[in-house]
């Protein structure tokens, strides 16, 4: 064999560290972890009150809209037709010579409504269809993921589409069970993966040979981890929400005319390409744009917290 040539500063790394010295390693260990939770937290922490400041303003720019906004949003100012924005009109006018602030503060009722209701009717059906999938017995569990499978085959927006062309009278509710019932497929199958990795577990294989129920199981031993796992699906079924809703007044298909919202402000977006009107579309678009993003910081930090507790596995 081969001998080492090592000189006295790589001799002196060999030899055994003392119990002082072992004891000084432990403690810059320690402390560089807890720096490191430490700041995870501090931006964990500053990212969700920026975020429940930025939805706190837009939920109070909704909720008090008739005590903020100085024109009627169903009013036409036929004299200001695709006005810029200045000091009557805040953010401008559209090709109708309606307020555009006012449009988007009493459309943002409609369509903050429609996503909160169709998150939850997604997340609720892709929870309960998914873990059912996984739990249930066999010949269940084969015929839920058929349908999955099924319905995750045609794009969301396609089922959207037909089961809105049917129905001819569309309000905040019915466009936001359509919404959510068409939006569910994705998480029933991260939901079922994670239900069928989870049940080789040694506390579900305790659960089993005590004989504890399906929901019992679900309560005390899935529950707990689906959440840590899941929990960006409320702010992915909102965002998909309100894009879907959208989308869909775009397309003809959404609230009526009379019904203001976001995407019937964004409807407009051809004429006002016409007219060179940028207004019309940079201003729903950002409000669009801030309102998913402080949905998705709220879920990330939410997760981070929710990592920090102790866990019942």
């Amino acid at each position: 064999m081969a001998a080492l040539k090592l000189d006295k500063n790589e001799l002196s790394l060999l030899r055994p560290c003392s119990e002082e010295e072992l004891r000084q390693l432990n403690a810059e260990i320690h402390t560089h972890s807890v720096l490191k939770h430490l700041s995870v937290r501090q931006q964990a922490g500053l990212s969700q009150k920026l975020a429940l400041f930025l939805l706190g303003l837009i939920i109070l720019l909704c909720v008090a809209a008739p005590l903020i906004c100085t024109h009627d949003p169903t009013k036409f100012y036929l004299s200001h037709l695709n006005e810029s924005p200045g000091q009557e009109f805040w953010l401008g006018t559209d090709s109708l010579g309606r307020d555009l602030f006012s449009l988007l503060c009493y459309g943002g009722r409609s369509s903050l409504l429609i996503g909160t209701i169709g998150a939850l009717c997604s997340c609720a059906l892709g929870l309960i269809i998914g873990i059912g999938s996984a739990l249930f017995p066999r010949y269940v569990g084969v015929f839920l993921q058929r349908l999955i499978e099924i319905c995750q085959s045609v794009p969301s927006l396609l089922w959207m589409l037909t089961i809105a062309a049917f129905i001819p009278r569309r309000d905040e509710l019915t466009l936001a069970l359509i919404i959510g019932c068409c939006s569910w497929f994705s998480l029933a199958r991260l939901a079922r993966a994670e239900t069928l990795q989870l049940q080789g577990a040694s506390f579900m294989e305790a659960a089993a040979s005590f004989n504890s129920s399906v929901f019992l199981k679900i309560r005390l031993h899935l529950w707990p981890r689906l959440v840590s796992v899941l929990n960006f699906a409320p702010a992915a079924a909102f965002n998909q929400a309100l894009l879907a809703e959208a989308v869909l007044s775009f397309l003809g298909l959404g609230l009526p005319l009379e019904q203001l919202s976001w995407g019937c402000v964004l409807s407009l977006s051809g004429r006002a390409l016409q007219h060179n009107a940028w207004w019309v579309i940079v201003f729903p678009g950002i409000i669009l744009l801030v309102t998913m993003l402080t949905m998705t910081l709220l879920c990330a930090s939410w997760r981070i917290e929710h990592k920090r507790r102790c866990s019942n596995l």
